[in-house]
C-alpha cells in the first residue's frame, strides 16, 4: 500500500462487528451511509449514519423532542482529526480531535487497512453492546469503503 491511495473521499459500502463468539452486530443498522475523508496534510474526516432515519417533526433544530434528539445521536457517529500510516503494518491510526461522541475525544483508533483500486477496507477492534455486560463486548468492525469519484 501506498499512503496517496488513501487520499480523497470515500463512501461506506458496509459496517459489520463480530464478537469472538460470532455473533453479528451492525452498529449502524442493516443499511448504514457514510463518507470518510483523508487528506495530503494528514487530516481525516468521518461521518457514520443509519440508512433509515426518519426526520423530526420540526425543522427547528432546538424544538426536537427528547426522543427525537437520542434518536439522531443514536443513530450518528462523526469525528475528525488527524492521522498517520504505518505503510509496512498496513494501518491507520485516527487522532481523534473532536466526536459526536466525546469519550473518542483525544483517543487514538487504529485500523488495519488493505486498498485495491477504488475499494478500502479498514478492520479495527470495537466495544459493542451486549445484554448484561455494561461495558460492552469486544467485536471486529469491517468496514468496506468505495472512492468516491466526481
Amino acid at each position: 500500500m501506498q499512503i496517496e491511495q488513501l487520499y480523497g473521499y470515500w463512501d461506506l459500502v458496509s459496517l459489520v462487528a463480530t464478537t469472538a463468539d460470532g455473533v453479528e452486530v451492525l452498529p449502524m443498522g442493516p443499511s448504514p451511509k457514510g463518507l470518510g475523508y483523508y487528506g495530503a496534510d494528514g487530516i481525516v474526516m468521518v461521518i457514520l449514519t443509519a440508512g433509515e432515519r426518519p426526520p423530526f417533526a420540526s425543522i427547528v433544530i432546538a424544538n426536537r423532542t427528547p426522543e427525537e434528539a437520542t434518536r439522531g445521536f443514536d443513530t450518528t457517529l462523526s469525528y475528525y482529526g488527524t492521522y498517520t500510516v504505518d505503510v509496512e503494518r498496513a494501518e491507520i491510526v485516527h487522532k481523534v480531535e473532536r466526536c459526536s461522541f466525546p469519550n473518542l475525544e483525544g483517543r487514538e483508533m487504529k485500523r488495519a487497512v488493505e486498498i485495491d483500486g477504488d475499494r478500502m477496507v479498514l478492520r479495527a477492534d470495537i466495544l459493542v453492546p451486549q445484554p448484561g455486560a455494561p461495558q460492552g463486548v469486544l467485536a471486529q468492525a469491517l468496514n468496506v469503503w468505495s472512492r468516491r469519484r466526481p
